[in-house]
């Protein structure tokens, strides 16, 4: 008998999410110079995690990211990751005054790739967004499910968006 040897698989990815994070009690010490760092250190944990680091925006209070990943691993794994990493790497290296912290608060929405270019642009608007009009980072969360009419989840699988 010959054994047949199965054809290489070719896997197309593209997932992306959108997913914000805020300071706990929304505390604006997220510096340009953080900032600065913190996007260079998303882009390399990314990285590690199979993912990419498409864009990123921080603002002194919250932060950003557009995430590509890769099929082989799991939304929820890289978003701790990335979260509990840059948590620790501030902290580490006090970058900031007192200890830091995040917010339990987390949202995570998965986007198309014909979304990305109008996401990059939302990105650069965010200190007009937040400077002018006086959002903040909740109001700019329930904003966007507005906008977009996100559904509040009501499984008991899926969490209740609580901001």
């Amino acid at each position: 008998m010959v054994a047949i040897k199965p054809k290489p698989m070719t896997v197309i990815s593209s997932l992306y999410v959108h997913m914000s994070f805020c300071v706990k009690s929304q505390q604006p010490v997220l510096t340009d110079e953080i900032s600065n760092l913190l996007i260079d250190f998303f882009a390399l944990r990314a990285k590690r995690c199979q993912a990419l680091l498409v864009d990123a925006c921080c603002m002194p209070d919250h932060v950003h990211l557009i995430v590509k990943y890769s099929p082989y691993v799991s939304v929820q794994e890289v978003h701790d990751e990335l979260k509990a990493a840059s948590h620790a790497f501030i902290n580490t290296y006090q970058l900031t005054a007192e200890p830091f912290a995040w917010t339990d608060d987390e949202v995570m929405i998965c986007i198309g790739f014909s979304d990305l270019e109008s996401l990059k642009k939302y990105f650069r608007k965010q200190k007009d967004y937040h400077v002018v009009n006086g959002k903040t980072w909740k109001d700019e969360i329930l904003d966007l499910l507005d906008t977009h009419e996100f559904p509040f989840a009501e499984e008991e699988w899926m969490p209740l968006v609580k901001i």
